[in-house]
């Protein structure tokens, strides 16, 4: 899941080191329409649908944050 979830974020900012980010936020990585953007491209990959509630900057920090929200959104792929 970990490399899936790097291809869709290399898709949204080609540019940014995310393998080696703890907190995309805080590092100027992402910004909130990333986020969106991000949001989007799990639910779509990953058959998930992730609750508003869920769209935290905490959830969105790290590759390891967000396979930890796929996982809790029930992937059914």
């Amino acid at each position: 899941m970990r490399q899936q979830i790097l291809a869709l974020l290399a898709d949204i900012q080609p540019a940014a080191n995310f393998a080696d980010s703890q907190d995309f936020l805080e590092d100027g990585l992402i910004d909130s329409v990333d986020v969106i953007m991000i949001t989007t491209a799990l639910e779509q990959a990953f058959g998930v649908t992730i609750p508003g509630d869920q769209v935290t900057p905490e959830n969105y920090a790290s590759v390891e944050r967000l396979a930890a929200q796929v996982a809790r959104c029930g992937s059914t792929r």
